[in-house]
């Protein structure tokens, strides 16, 4: 298959094809003007080649007083009025004006690339970012444990019976006080703790030393002393295994 390079008459642009469009009429693919492809090089011409198939044209017969008879064949001689010259006429071919005309058979030598380019919407940026925001909440909304610890609820003042006095709760050996300062110190037995660890070791003791009877923590909390020193208390207590917890909060005036 060889390639056949021409030029638009129109636009003067280099087209170039392949011998299967040869003798075929295209549109230029710049100024979609009608163009014919001529043939490929060293093709003989096929008008040339149709001519050559016609049969020869005979003749006339020659006119009177013609001494020679090549003169009687080219002049003949006519009675009366000469019959009008003939005048050739161009052939009208209408298949090929229907094809000439028709915008669907001369279709581009050179299709744009503009034509064959499609608006596509690319979902993979679209869909990395649903991924991400999927690891993201699943790696964040983890639940956590939170500590419960069970309260006695106050008593109502006709409820009294079981109440007892803070000497009382202090003889007792069956009941642990903890007490809290207004600075946040933590005082076990009136003896003063500096860590979480040693808040445990000393209750954990206190639990041991009583030997398997239920120990009851009272925690005496100061009124300005802060709510998560009381709760550091409670998870002492709860970590060592008390019986039950119970809550004082004492002013400086009840104190004196």
């Amino acid at each position: 298959m060889s390639v056949i390079v021409f030029h638009c008459p129109a636009c003067n642009r280099e087209i170039k094809t392949t011998d299967k469009f040869a003798g075929r009429r295209a549109r230029c693919p710049q100024c979609a003007a009608a163009v014919t492809v001529p043939n490929a090089p060293g093709t003989a011409d096929t008008t040339l080649a149709e001519s050559s198939l016609l049969p020869p044209v005979p003749a006339p017969l020659g006119t009177a007083g013609s001494t020679s008879p090549a003169a009687a064949v080219d002049r003949p001689q006519w009675k009366g009025t000469p019959p009008p010259a003939i005048v050739p006429t161009a052939e009208h071919d209408s298949h090929d004006d229907d094809y000439y005309d028709d915008d669907e058979e001369m279709a581009p030598l050179v299709s744009s690339k503009s034509a064959q380019h499609e608006d596509l919407i690319d979902m993979t940026a679209m869909v990395d970012i649903v991924f991400f925001l999927l690891i993201f909440f699943l790696t964040t909304s983890l639940t956590s444990l939170q500590a419960v610890m069970d309260l006695p609820t106050p008593q109502s003042a006709t409820e009294k019976r079981g109440s007892r006095s803070i000497g009382e709760i202090q003889t007792d050996s069956e009941t642990l006080i903890v007490k809290i300062q207004d600075d946040n110190s933590i005082l076990v037995d009136d003896e003063e703790v500096y860590s979480d660890h040693d808040l445990r070791t000393k209750i954990r003791t206190a639990v041991s030393s009583a030997g398997g009877t239920p120990l009851s923590l009272v925690v005496i909390g100061n009124a300005d002393a802060n709510h998560g020193t009381a709760v550091r208390v409670f998870d002492a207590g709860a970590a060592a295994g008390v019986g039950s917890i119970s809550l004082l909060v004492q002013d400086d005036t009840d104190a004196d």
